[in-house]
């Protein structure tokens, strides 16, 4: 266990090997002051610094070494050491453990405030890594918010009390104990699991013994829960509430649409169920209303494509075209188009 005596300073760190100087690090002291950022978030701003810049101290000069939490298979039973409170507190999280130690990734390794904490929390010696703020965060949704949903599960087979009348009056309820069944939050559960990990969809499908629940990321389905089969009903049945289908229909497919907030921001959930041999299968499709009201200046277009696209927007007919795998921004695209498009002379109708 490394042992800081006092708390280290990035700043000073950043002096003492020359990556930044005195008056740069004034600078920036100063510019702290109003707007209350990490002295390191406040370097990075003013240009000072880049992030490689402290990493490598931390890394090398420290002996801190640097974790990618995309690669790396972080261990469930060192995440559930500590609370996920205790995590998003200090961003934070634990990826490994031994009987005596539990190695931490950590947005700042040097605050041994927040290592005091985890140690006193979890009993054990505290080995810090460097890792980003970015990576911590979604790691933190992942782990976290899969032991909710997989908690929500356990409950519900537990009780088995909850039916799909009580699931149907949840909509609905000021009850409390209603607004919490287990099926309300295991689906609840999902959704901000989709939005966090920024899923473009999330796939419901039955098998004979298993339900398999699969996020498209980065245009690839990645599993991430796997319930008991006698779980589906009630989760189809509390989607089709969400979604205003028919709960009663289990023959046909049925679509239908669910709005939800998550983090303060509002998402558009397109919702179909589909027979199978072993139940319906449920496809949800999430889409930002926020990414849809963006410029199109934000589209990533190259300088010469966007000229291009202006041209062809301008044009009073014509047909354009747009294609790509799933979240590549075609959706984004077209809503962008025909914001561009829309004014108090043109009547514009879409057609899905």
């Amino acid at each position: 266990m490394r042992s800081f005596k006092k708390k280290l300073r990035i700043g000073d760190l950043l002096l003492q090997y020359g990556i930044i100087n005195e008056e740069q690090l004034q600078t920036a002291l100063e510019t702290q002051k109003g707007t209350g950022s990490k002295i390191g978030e406040t370097l990075i701003k003013l240009g000072f610094v880049t992030k490689a810049n402290i990493n490598e101290v931390l890394e090398y000069q420290l002996g801190i070494p640097y974790v990618d939490l995309i690669e790396y298979d972080i261990n469930k039973e060192a995440t559930a050491v500590i609370t996920e409170v205790l995590a998003r507190r200090h961003c934070l999280i634990p990826i490994k453990q031994t009987d005596m130690e539990l190695y931490v990734a950590m947005e700042d390794p040097l605050n041994i405030f927040a290592i005091d904490d985890v140690r006193i929390f979890s009993g054990k010696e505290i080995i810090p890594m460097l890792s980003s703020e970015d990576q911590i965060n979604k790691a933190i949704d992942l782990h976290y918010g899969k032991e909710k949903a997989n908690k929500a599960a356990e409950q519900y087979k537990k009780e088995h009390a909850i039916d799909i009348s009580d699931i149907n009056q949840a909509e609905h309820a000021s009850d409390a104990s209603l607004r919490n069944a287990p099926i309300v939050k295991l689906v609840k559960s999902m959704l901000e699991q989709g939005v966090h990990n920024r899923a473009s969809d999330i796939h419901i499908e039955p098998y004979e013994k298993h339900i398999r629940v699969r996020y498209r990321i980065d245009g690839n389905l990645k599993e991430l829960f796997e319930y008991e089969v006698s779980l589906l009903s009630a989760i189809v049945a509390r989607i089709k509430i969400l979604a205003n289908m028919n709960i009663a229909e289990k023959r046909k497919p049925q679509d239908g649409r669910i709005t939800i907030i998550v983090d303060e921001l509002e998402y558009d959930i397109r919702v179909s169920s589909l027979p199978t041999s072993f139940g319906e299968k449920v496809v949800m499709r999430i889409n930002s209303k926020e990414g849809f009201s963006i410029g199109k200046e934000a589209l990533g277009f190259f300088k010469e494509d966007m000229k291009n696209f202006e041209g062809i927007l301008s044009n009073p007919f014509g047909i354009i075209l747009v294609t790509g795998p799933t979240g590549s921004g075609k959706s984004t695209t077209l809503y962008t188009s025909l914001k561009e498009l829309n004014s108090e002379e043109i009547n514009i109708v879409t057609v899905e």
